[in-house]
């Protein structure tokens, strides 16, 4: 029998054995949402490939296949619920569009438990709600509740209209106005200073240009990339980040953000008991009500 000969059967073997070990976890996968009707394809929804295809029947559902079919899935079905399960990777879930569902998942942790192994990459934020489980989900979201109260919500809100005045007001001064990008020059800002002020405490539309002592960019400057480059530090090695220019002053901002924020923790710290509690009935943003 010949070397290329053996090579071949070989080869045939490990395919034969990986196409049915794919196919032995795909119907488990199936088994798992006990063969619900809905989407079946070869490629996740949350996959590369899945994301970088198109959408093609049976192969992949494209890029925000939730925001491109909206509520057409459910109609179709004729269900508040269907099930999606692909291949690559062999794995299964359930998509809700029903209220009272969803909230009995939503509220019945006991029941309706994350796959934290799919979270493992998050990890690299530190420990949060979104990576555990069991016992350690309650103690973290226990901790983390009480922050997010109405006097919380109330601030968003408030907030959030305070900006939008601001921006009417701008916009009314200079006459005509011309957005291009609803999202990049509307909807980002926005949504960063809400974060900024109702999150942490820090007011970034005014008195932002100036880099403080013992720092290379502002607060703002830092916020804003960091939010834009969130996924960087998940992906990249230490060693990487000086390959490109725009890599390298991501990183920088992501340091940036980790002093300010290292900063803001010490000062906190600092202050006497009385002092914090005033502190604390004064501004109800969550970065004080986390640390108090």
């Amino acid at each position: 029998m010949s070397i290329s000969y053996l090579v071949l059967l070989s080869t045939f073997a490990y395919l034969f054995v990986c196409i049915v070990s794919r196919w032995r976890k795909t119907r488990q996968a199936l088994a798992e949402i006990n063969h619900f009707p809905g989407e079946r394809t070869l490629f996740g929804i949350a996959s590369l490939m899945g994301n970088i295809l198109p959408c093609i029947p049976y192969v992949s559902l494209g890029r925000n296949y939730s925001w491109r079919t909206k509520h057409r899935v459910f109609e179709r079905q004729g269900t508040g619920i269907y099930g999606i399960a692909s291949a690559f990777p062999a794995t299964s879930y359930y998509l809700l569009a029903d209220p009272a569902g969803v909230k009995h998942v939503s509220y019945s942790q006991n029941h309706f438990v994350k796959n934290t192994d799919e979270y493992t990459i998050l990890k690299g934020f530190g420990s949060n709600l979104l990576v555990v489980e069991g016992d350690e989900w309650k103690r973290q979201r226990r901790i983390a509740a009480p922050a997010f109260s109405d006097k919380n919500n109330r601030l968003v809100w408030d907030t959030t209209k305070q900006l939008v005045e601001q921006m009417i007001d701008t916009w009314k001064s200079k006459g005509l106005t011309i957005v291009h990008d609803v999202s990049e020059d509307l909807a980002f800002p926005l949504s960063l200073s809400v974060i900024s002020k109702a999150g942490f405490g820090q007011d970034i539309s005014v008195g932002t240009n100036a880099i403080p002592t013992g720092h290379k960019l502002t607060f703002k400057d830092a916020l804003t990339t960091v939010s834009k480059t969130m996924h960087l530090p998940l992906i990249l090695p230490n060693w990487a980040w000086r390959f490109r220019k725009d890599w390298t002053h991501a990183k920088q901002a992501h340091d940036e953000l980790k002093l300010y924020l290292r900063e803001m923790i010490r000062a906190r710290r600092e202050l006497k008991e009385e002092q914090m509690q005033e502190l604390i009935e004064d501004k109800y943003d969550l970065f004080n009500q986390l640390i108090y």
